[in-house]
């Protein structure tokens, strides 16, 4: 899936975010019947707190939505992520920016 991504990002105990992707973990939320949204998001620490997590990508009736903030980010960029992928080299190809 398409999503944003920062290699050089750490969390506060120093690590990346494929080594954070596979530690803790990535969760979803979804919104309810009325708000057609799906938040992804790649958890931090082990508390699975969404407060304390990457967002990766937020879709609204099944399109991508675009995340503003990382924007002023020269470091962000979107990049193709296997959420599935066992191994972490494999979870991140980089895509143009949007």
């Amino acid at each position: 899936m398409l999503a944003y991504w920062d290699d050089s990002f750490k969390n506060e105990l120093g690590e990346d975010l494929t080594t954070c992707m596979a530690k803790y973990g990535v969760g979803t939320e979804q919104g309810d019947a009325q708000s057609d949204f799906t938040v992804v998001c790649v958890f931090l620490d082990a508390t699975k707190d969404f407060g304390n997590s990457w967002l990766l990508r937020v879709d609204m009736s099944g399109g991508f939505v675009p995340a503003y903030l990382y924007y002023s980010d020269p470091g962000v960029l979107i990049k193709e992520i296997d959420v599935t992928a066992a191994s972490p080299a494999s979870r991140a190809r980089q895509c143009s920016r949007a």
